[in-house]
């Protein structure tokens, strides 16, 4: 298996701020989203082209329901209706979906395998037994807060089998 690179915060920050079309700050933290039974959190699976996984990204519930929210404008107060009730559904499950989708673009490299989203998956779903050991490996992840511009903060780790860190410093 080829190595697939974990992506630093200017990137996360650049991709994050040119989807959403709003500024965004991003920072790396020590830990990230646990996933404890009552979680309520998504992960995407991202996989190589023959099928394995490559990486995970878990999001917390309010970075799932501010970026998807923001993503198409729906108005703040959507997410923070959604964060009261304590769930992403829908539309907003399915904008969410895009943001991991692009967000695939940071576990890309000239000199890695291309990955490509292939699921999501609420905390508490049944994984497939690769994104399982990818999530169960801790040397292989980095944890950021994401503060969208009018929609605030939430939290992402993205995950990978990777060996190489870009820009391993940021």
């Amino acid at each position: 298996m080829a190595d697939v690179p974990l992506p630093d915060r200017e990137a996360l920050r650049d991709l994050f701020s040119d989807l959403l079309s709003k500024t965004c700050a991003v920072e790396r933290i020590d830990d990230g989203v646990a996933l404890s039974p009552g979680t309520v959190a998504v992960i995407a699976e991202y996989v190589d082209a023959d099928g394995e996984a490559a990486g995970a990204a878990i999001a917390d519930l309010p970075f799932a329901c501010r970026s998807g929210s923001a993503l198409v404008m729906m108005p703040p107060t959507v997410a923070d209706e959604a964060l009261e009730a304590a769930e992403i559904d829908g539309d907003m499950f399915d904008c969410f979906k895009e943001v991991v989708n692009v967000l695939s673009r940071v576990l890309n490299s000239p000199d890695s395998p291309h990955v490509k989203l292939r699921g999501m998956y609420r905390v508490g779903e049944l994984l497939p037994g690769g994104v399982r050991t990818l999530l169960q490996d801790g040397d292989r992840r980095r944890h950021f807060t994401v503060d969208i511009e009018e929609y605030g903060t939430g939290v992402l780790t993205v995950v990978s089998r990777a060996e190489i860190d870009v820009a391993a410093a940021a």
